[in-house]
């Protein structure tokens, strides 16, 4: 499994504003991973960036942000 931290940040200040942690299937991508992250958040935390953690040593080696506006 790959451990996911997840990170919402205020559109306006990009003040932190909550985290969650996700476990996902080693064989899914990084775009699969976002895609469900954003899904999972949909309807809750609105007008808010995601940023997306890997855990230290995972494959996938960078984060990634999803801003505001790239949201359903």
């Amino acid at each position: 499994m790959r451990k996911v931290y997840v990170a919402y940040f205020k559109e306006d200040t990009g003040k932190f504003y909550a985290s969650e942690e996700y476990e996902f299937d080693k064989s899914l991508s990084v775009d699969d991973i976002t895609d469900e992250v954003v899904r999972l958040a949909s309807g809750r935390y609105k007008g808010m960036h995601i940023g997306i953690n890997f855990d230290v040593g995972d494959d996938i080696g960078y984060p990634v942000l999803v801003l505001s506006k790239f949201r359903n």
